[in-house]
């Protein structure tokens, strides 16, 4: 999904705009003594921001990242992109031809469409939004185009036993109970509060339940009634079917930022 030139960059929009393709079918729940360690996601390795055009300008971006700091190096590497352009085109300080080596350069930068990526995974990528907000609406030193690309990237989670705590370590409950007969009732004080468990109480209750259980059932059967969704549960591994890592796959966006020219 792109911007146009006459639009302005809404964070929120460009947010609910992206697609990403499903690919987490029904991973597994882990048991109760197993807990799950993330690896850090591994990065390619950064080109020179000096290479040609036909190399890739990446800029990578973290929820922590400073979004100024972020503005600066792709102002940089789109300065220098710039400057690639008019050397190409033999622009020089004074000169006849100079106005007619700038077209050039121009039609030049159009041509290389040298591109800075700003990427960002997980929660990150509203930061990296926020800097291609502020080459769409903000900048005012060089003339962008802004491009949004949703996509995903596998990680390894690593998967590890842990040891169950004792029982006896457990918060034992303090709360006492004392029950005081008086014919059929008995009185139960429960932590100085006195509750009534007599067999009429409990008819009364049970009673009420089974009603209010007849009517939730009219009210789905009823016409136009929404019936709620009941979540599917996930398998659970077995004990000795635990892997020791998996695979799994999160949600990236890139963010293009190019010269207009």
């Amino acid at each position: 999904m792109s911007t146009t030139p006459n639009t302005q960059f809404n964070i929120s929009a460009e947010l609910a705009a992206l697609k990403h393709e499903k690919k987490n079918n029904a991973l597994h729940r882990l048991p109760s003594n197993y807990t799950v360690q993330r690896r850090p996601l591994n990065h390619a390795p950064v080109a020179n921001i000096h290479a040609g055009a036909h190399v890739p300008k990446v800029v990578y971006v973290s929820k922590r990242t400073p979004m100024m700091s972020a503005v600066k190096r792709v102002k940089k590497m789109l300065g220098l992109a710039e400057k690639r352009a008019m050397q190409q085109a033999g622009v020089r300080t004074g000169g006849r031809d100079r106005n007619r080596r700038i077209v050039q350069a121009n039609e030049q930068i159009v041509k290389n469409k040298e591109e800075v990526l700003v990427k960002a995974s997980g929660r990150a990528m509203e930061q990296a939004l926020r800097v291609g907000e502020w080459f769409k609406n903000k900048e005012t030193e060089f003339l962008c185009n802004v491009e949004v690309r949703p996509g995903s990237v596998s990680v390894v989670d690593d998967i590890v036993e842990v040891e169950n705590e004792d029982e006896e370590e457990k918060e034992e409950d303090t709360t006492t109970t004392t029950g005081i007969e008086y014919g059929d009732t008995t009185l139960e004080m429960v932590g100085g509060v006195t509750t009534s468990t007599a067999e009429g109480v409990q008819a009364s209750d049970e009673t009420g339940q089974k009603e209010q259980a007849e009517v939730d059932a009219d009210a789905d059967d009823a016409p136009g009634a929404r019936r709620k969704r009941k979540k599917r549960k996930r398998p659970v591994y077995n004990e000795e079917d635990v892997p020791e890592a998996r695979l799994r796959w999160i949600k990236t966006v890139e963010v293009a930022i190019s010269l207009q020219g």
